[in-house]
């Protein structure tokens, strides 16, 4: 958690702002001998009712993760584990990816993303070795150095990027299966 910065009260003060750690429950200034409690100020965001790239983000990502869940499965809604050939329903299943999804660059690339059992995404941490057979098999060595190599790129995604990716798979999903 970030530090709590504190305001004063009183007019002309010293020290008007303190920061402390976010553990402290108050903060008093003494005025004349006096004891004056400080506020906790909490900056007010840009714009309200706007939604921030992290709430877009935390948004988007189940859309995206059915979209390739749905996208993946048969006419019955089952769809098998890239990485260790379990079949089971979409909904039982998780997307997971080649690459981390931290890279934030290729966290929505439909290259880097497929369907995978939790067994294999979370236990096994993406089973890396089977999940990159896979990779060369379906795209060829060409997409998966391309993928290795975006994946360095620092990138930030803008509002209007997420918002533009949420309508598009929505848009996608009311289409698949």
């Amino acid at each position: 958690m970030a530090n709590i910065s504190w305001t004063c009260p009183m007019f002309g003060c010293k020290h008007p702002m303190e920061k402390t750690s976010p553990n402290v429950k108050s903060v008093v200034h003494l005025h004349n001998g006096k004891e004056y409690s400080l506020i906790p100020y909490k900056k007010p965001r840009t714009t309200p009712g706007t939604e921030t790239v992290r709430e877009l983000d935390k948004k988007l990502w189940p859309i995206f993760s059915e979209y390739i869940r749905r996208g993946y499965s048969d006419d019955k809604g089952y769809c098998t584990c890239v990485t260790c050939g379990k079949k089971d329903h979409w909904k039982n299943m998780q997307a997971g990816h080649f690459i981390s999804r931290a890279k934030k660059a290729i966290k929505y690339d439909v290259r880097n993303v497929h369907c995978q059992c939790p067994m294999c995404n979370g236990f096994k941490h993406g089973n890396a070795v089977e999940y990159r057979k896979f990779m060369l098999e379906r795209y060829g060595e060409k997409t998966v150095l391309q993928l290795e190599y975006l994946s360095r790129r620092i990138y930030s995604f803008k509002i209007y990027e997420l918002k533009h990716l949420i309508e598009l798979y929505k848009r996608k999903l009311s289409g698949v299966g």
